[in-house]
């Protein structure tokens, strides 16, 4: 399926189904981790959370967060660990 039919705006507006979206970021995160697409998912991530929190149930987020500072270890890629530290410092208090 279209990422875009997936993320409208690359994850800034979820409001069609919000509902679903927080389990869906999580529940498919470790397939994303291994995928050639993973930065893209990554920042459609940062995104919802950015723009979305008050939709994410904290549990969700809490997971997605603890999901994020695993990818940091075991990342080798640069960017990834950059946008999993940029999400996981500045988000990531909002959820404690």
């Amino acid at each position: 399926m279209d990422r875009s039919v997936i993320f409208p705006e690359q994850g800034k507006d979820i409001l069609h189904f919000e509902e679903r979206i927080g389990p869906y970021l999580y529940n498919s995160f470790p397939k994303w981790l291994k995928h050639e697409g993973f930065y893209k998912f990554l920042q459609i991530l940062l995104n919802v959370i950015k723009f979305n929190p008050a939709y994410l149930d904290p549990d969700v987020v809490c997971g997605l967060i603890g999901y994020l500072g695993h990818t940091c270890m075991v990342s080798r890629t640069k960017q990834n660990i950059d946008i999993c530290l940029q999400v996981r410092f500045k988000y990531g208090e909002m959820y404690k």
